[in-house]
This record gives C-alpha cells, sequence and structure tokens, in this order.
C-alpha cells in the first residue's frame, strides 16, 4: 500500500539418505538474502541483508503403494540483519501425508505447527497453525500443476483465521538435473501482501 517491494532470494541444500526399505531422513538448510526496496513511508528506506538462517530435519516413510507420510522439525534463528529477519528463536513443527490418487494426480495435504521460542528487541510472540491442501497433476514432457487452498489460524491474534491460495508451474529438464518452478500466490484476506510470486530453480546433485 505504500509503494515498498520485499525481494528474498534463499540459498538452499537438502541432504537426504535412506535410512530403511521404506524409510528415508533429510537435513535442510536454508539462507535467505532479502532486499526491502523503499516506499512512500516516511523513514523507509532501502536494506539490503541477510535474513534469518533455517536449519530443519525430517524422515519421511512409504506406507503403500500409494500413500506415504512425513514429518519433522524446523528451527528459525534470529541471524538477520537491521530489520530483515522476525527477531525470534522460532521452533516449526510440521508434517504431511501423499496420496496417488492416479498416476498423474497426487493428493498431499500439511500442516505446519509454528511458536516462537523466544523474542528478541521487543518482537511481538509467535504461535500459529498453517494447513496447506494441494493436487498435484502430472501432465506430459514433465511439466507439473499445483494448485493449494491454504488456511491460517493466529493464536496470538484471537485466533484470526485467514485464507488463501497458490498456484504452481513446474518443469523437469529431462537433459540436466535441474527443476524449474513459478509461483503465484493471493491471500483472500487483507493483509500486507497483495500478491507473492515466487520462482524456484532446483539443482539435484547424483
Amino acid at each position: 500500500e505504500d509503494g515498498s517491494h520485499d525481494v528474498e532470494e534463499t540459498l538452499g541444500g537438502l541432504w537426504a539418505w535412506r535410512v530403511g526399505a521404506h524409510q528415508d531422513w533429510a537435513v535442510r538448510l536454508k539462507v535467505p538474502y532479502k532486499w526491502h526496496v523503499a516506499g512512500d513511508a516516511a523513514g523507509d528506506s532501502d536494506a539490503p541483508g541477510w535474513g534469518d538462517l533455517q536449519v530443519a530435519t525430517g524422515t519421511a516413510f512409504r506406507l503403500s503403494e500409494q500413500w506415504r507420510a512425513a514429518g519433522g522439525l524446523e528451527l528459525r534463528t534470529p541471524t538477520a540483519q537491521d530489520d530483515l529477519g522476525q527477531d525470534v528463536w522460532k521452533l516449526q513443527e510440521f508434517g504431511a501425508v501423499a496420496w496417488d490418487a492416479t498416476r498423474w494426480l497426487t493428493f498431499s495435504p500439511s500442516l505446519e505447527y509454528n511458536q516462537s521460542l523466544a523474542e528478541l528487541r521487543d518482537a511481538p510472540p509467535q504461535h500459529y497453525l498453517e494447513m496447506y491442501f494441494p493436487a498435484t497433476f502430472l501432465l506430459p514432457r514433465d511439466w507439473s500443476v499445483s494448485p493449494r487452498y491454504e488456511l491460517k489460524v493466529d493464536f496470538e491474534n484471537g485466533n484470526e483465521v485467514t485464507h488463501s491460495a497458490k498456484l504452481q508451474v513446474a518443469k523437469q529438464l529431462r537433459h540436466l538435473p535441474l527443476g524449474l518452478a513459478l509461483s503465484a500466490k493471493r491471500s483472500f484476506d487483507s493483509g500486507e501482501k497483495e500478491f507473492q510470486v515466487n520462482f524456484i530453480l532446483t539443482y539435484y546433485f547424483p
């Protein structure tokens, strides 16, 4: 609303390995770099810098030919420069299931429970639950489309419920170990963002 813009570029690494015939384990690291482009508000200024470091671990199980389940933990640390982070130590518990309804359609609902453990510099405490309900359609030539409905319950703000929708289009390159994805997200409630666009480039190491 004030003409400002926020750009975030995240370098992420995910290492996964098999621990059993039907189980994998993984660890993940995310290092974001942010740019805040000043808008019309008084005192607002451009501010580039590092964001909050995030480290996670989790495990996934294949329950049957069509069903999978996963769960894990993520710790978000207040390592951001200036005002580019949330200034909290936050723990996130997440879980997901996936059902391959057909060879070309998968439903994979998930939930993320977030709660701050400590707040710095008078940052507000965080305590909320996010739920995601995506459907993934596999298309010819290694394309896919994933519409997703999102629901958030904010326990720190009178159990306020907000809704949003996201659409992602992805392409897996056949001759290179690369995946490309573009997503657009729109909130159904008034908030800080009218919409959010993400571009994701994934490189698969052998």
